[in-house]
């Protein structure tokens, strides 16, 4: 299967460290978790009931990060794919319309990150 990202992902081993927020469809979800940010999008973990309420095409508005380097980063997305099994459920969303400027502050931000991350911990 060809891999199609254009960008590292960084794959949150310690979710309580990256947590963020969105509004779709006027209800705003607070202190979702993240499991995987990248420059072209991220990986929230939701609740059955939150799952529920989106859609592949639902549209994300400002995207808050908690993460202090990227608060400033608000962007907005779009649901690519849903993940629905017994132990996750989460959704895969794509970043749209972020200036080229943010696109590298979240790309350099996750190849910090992944600099500091040891493959493999004691």
């Amino acid at each position: 299967m060809q891999d199609k990202r254009r960008y590292k992902r960084l794959a949150i081993d310690d979710v309580a460290r990256c947590r963020s927020s969105y509004t779709c469809q006027e209800i705003e979800h607070k202190d979702c978790l993240v499991i995987s940010l990248s420059a072209g999008g991220v990986f929230f973990i939701l609740s059955g009931e939150q799952l529920n309420q989106l859609s592949v095409g639902s549209i994300l508005q400002q995207i808050q990060f908690e993460q202090t380097e990227i608060t400033h980063i608000r962007p907005n997305g779009i649901v690519v794919y849903k993940l629905d099994r017994d132990r996750l459920k989460g959704i895969g969303v794509a970043f749209q319309g972020l200036p080229s400027e943010q696109i590298r502050e979240l790309d350099e931000f996750v190849n910090q990150e992944l600099r500091n991350t040891s493959l493999f911990q004691d």
